[in-house]
């Protein structure tokens, strides 16, 4: 935090401020440290702002002054109460995503994301276009990292606790073959096609060797007797 506390030094000042007030009863809002946050990024741009050019606060609500305050707003990058505070993507903040699963009523950690926030950002144009989970995958390849990761915690809600194969295939029998080499419905039969003619053939040539050699062999001992 800028402040250098941790979090948990905020959330005890909180508390403490509520509970002399009066307010022992009311729990800390969920929200409250977005608008910590919030508040701390209006301070330290405004604060920047006046640094720059003390001219810019004379007339605040000019365009020239918003449009630096929303400028120097879209620079700001430090680690506050809910993460970290960056807009170098856009509009939206980045922050890290923390990954949970509910069973047993309770929560369970299965790991920590954080996205890169220096990469470009990816418009949904570039994404959902497309229908290969594969291409997508390669689309969002290098857009982040797990800093965090308890796969030991996970719970699959498969009929037999098993992780489910990834981009599973449905093709009748075929599926476990289209599963296990990635391929459509269409290559796995003409695959299954391909391997099974290989096979017939090879089952033809081999008794068409046994013949061959047995009958040479007959051949062979008729001439000798």
């Amino acid at each position: 935090m800028q402040t250098g506390k941790t979090v948990k030094d905020w959330k005890d000042t909180v508390r403490q401020q509520l509970d002399s007030k009066g307010f022992a009863q009311i729990p800390v809002n969920k929200y409250s440290g977005y608008v910590y946050d919030a508040v701390w990024l209006y301070a330290q741009a405004l604060d920047r702002l006046i640094k720059q050019n003390k001219s810019y606060i004379q007339d605040i609500h000019s365009e020239r002054s918003v449009n630096e305050f929303v400028k120097i707003i879209g620079e700001s990058d430090f680690h506050g109460v809910t993460g970290r505070i960056n807009f170098a993507n856009g509009h939206s903040r980045l922050s890290n995503i923390k990954i949970i699963q509910w069973y047993d009523n309770e929560t369970h950690e299965i790991g920590i994301y954080e996205p890169d926030y220096n990469a470009a950002p990816i418009s949904d144009a570039a994404i959902f276009p497309t229908k290969d989970p594969a291409a997508v995958a390669d689309i969002l390849a290098g857009q982040g990292r797990l800093l965090e990761w308890n796969k030991h915690n996970i719970r699959w809600k498969t009929p037999d606790g098993v992780r489910p194969n990834d981009h599973s295939k449905d093709c009748s029998i075929l599926s476990d073959l289209a599963t296990a080499l990635n391929i459509e419905c269409e290559h796995a039969i003409i695959f299954a096609f391909v391997l099974g003619f290989g096979l017939l053939l090879c089952c033809v040539l081999c008794v068409c060797f046994v013949f061959k050699r047995r009958s040479v062999n007959l051949f062979t001992s008729r001439r000798v007797h």
